[in-house]
């Protein structure tokens, strides 16, 4: 059932074009504006009481229906309510058709479409030097995966829709002005991405330059979790990156041009990295390890 879900979602998110209309957050924000101005004068709403208690509404009606629709129509509907958890949870935003949109208008030398896609990619300051652009959004690219896809697909196989529903919501709660509570909700993603992250820099190094990426897994492995999330983003970065061989690619796009099809090629990891994942899901599946 997880296996059939998990492609069912990756081929509709491939083949029905951008969702990110549909996956609109609005009622998340609202509703946890409602409860911290309702109870934040508590002290525990600052802490992970706080945030739990903000992430327990929206997780408890997933649980709801996933049990009220457990073996209805011979599981038809508990699979339907699966993809449709599934889509709702990956993204919001999708990162190929962003990394493609990237490299296309640059293609046609398109700047300000080009930094609204960079812009998008790094959820902040798009650098102005090219090289250092190029190096940000590789690095982008590999963050990007792990909290729009991988991480939500883990959590989706282990705990099912209500795991790729607890992991967006933490994720969303981590917006907004930086304060104790997002803090303290960044921590909570941290931990939420440990194994994750490690499992996406593992594909990583399989996919591409193995051992510079292992090397760099090695040194992150047992992270500090005082650290986190930092810790989770350098490991991406650096077992992205040197899996990619990206600094030895950037010096040779500053002598023979082609810096946008970095961009590309980082996507292509990504890409792979999910064949990957999907596969050992599959192989998982046939031994019974999983439903």
């Amino acid at each position: 059932m997880t296996l059939i879900s998990v492609l069912i979602a990756l081929l509709l998110e491939r083949f029905l074009g951008s969702l990110d209309d549909w996956r609109r957050f609005g009622w998340f924000d609202r509703y946890s504006a409602w409860l911290r101005e309702r109870f934040g004068h508590r002290a525990f709403m600052s802490g992970p009481a706080g945030v739990l208690l903000v992430l327990a509404g929206p997780v408890l009606v997933v649980v709801l229906a996933v049990l009220l629709l457990h073996g209805a129509w011979l599981g038809l509907l508990e699979l339907a309510f699966g993809v449709v958890v599934l889509l709702y949870a990956l993204g919001p935003r999708d990162l190929d058709d962003e990394v493609q949109g990237y490299v296309e208008a640059g293609a046609m030398n398109d700047v300000e479409r080009q930094r609204h896609h960079a812009a998008a990619l790094l959820d902040g300051e798009v650098p102005e030097d090219d090289v250092e652009r190029t190096r940000s959004l590789a690095q982008g690219v590999f963050v990007q995966a792990n909290a729009r896809l991988f991480a939500v697909l883990f959590w989706f196989v282990v705990l099912g829709p209500v795991g790729a529903a607890l992991y967006r919501l933490g994720a969303l709660a981590c917006r907004g002005e930086a304060d104790e509570f997002r803090g303290t909700a960044q921590r909570l993603v941290g931990l939420l991405d440990w194994i994750p992250v490690r499992l996406t820099a593992l594909g990583y190094a399989l996919v591409g330059g193995f051992e510079p990426a292992l090397r760099a897994l090695r040194r992150h492995f047992l992270s500090d979790l005082q650290t986190l999330p930092g810790s989770n983003r350098s490991l991406l970065v650096e077992a992205g990156s040197e899996s990619l061989g990206l600094e030895r690619m950037l010096e040779d796009a500053r002598e023979d041009g082609g810096l946008d099809e970095i961009v590309n090629t980082a996507g292509n990891l990504v890409l792979r990295t999910l064949v990957v994942f999907v596969t050992v899901l599959a192989l998982l599946t046939l031994g019974g390890w999983t439903s």
